[in-house]
């Protein structure tokens, strides 16, 4: 929203739709939202019981969104990947998971 200089979510999400063909609005426990070509879809985040340390949780949405786009999964299980991903930094303290995150996404299940 800071990029449209908006606190009105529904304002950024306008403008976003009338000048870009993709962007992620990410909203923290509230989930993201994806403006694309086929829509607007809010998609929610993983719940984590015991935040601790949001450092990195950006960034780790950003690499997990990214990685799925890598691997051509829809842009719904992208920004599910987003989250799963950021979900495992929150509840340290630090910037990076204290785990292998390609094994967690997979025994979640995102990845086959």
């Amino acid at each position: 929203m800071s990029l449209y200089d908006t606190n009105i979510l529904s304002n950024a999400i306008s403008a976003a739709s009338n000048e870009l063909n993709l962007c992620i609005i990410t909203r923290g426990e509230k989930g993201s939202i994806i403006i694309s070509s086929d829509g607007v879809e809010e998609i929610p985040s993983y719940t984590c019981e015991n935040v601790i340390d949001t450092t990195g949780a950006g960034d780790l949405f950003a690499a997990g969104f990214l990685y799925g786009i890598s691997i051509d999964l829809r842009l719904y299980e992208c920004a599910k990947l987003g989250s799963f991903c950021a979900s495992n930094v929150i509840n340290l303290f630090g910037p990076r998971p204290n785990k292998n995150l390609l094994e967690l996404v997979k025994n979640e299940g995102l990845l086959i």
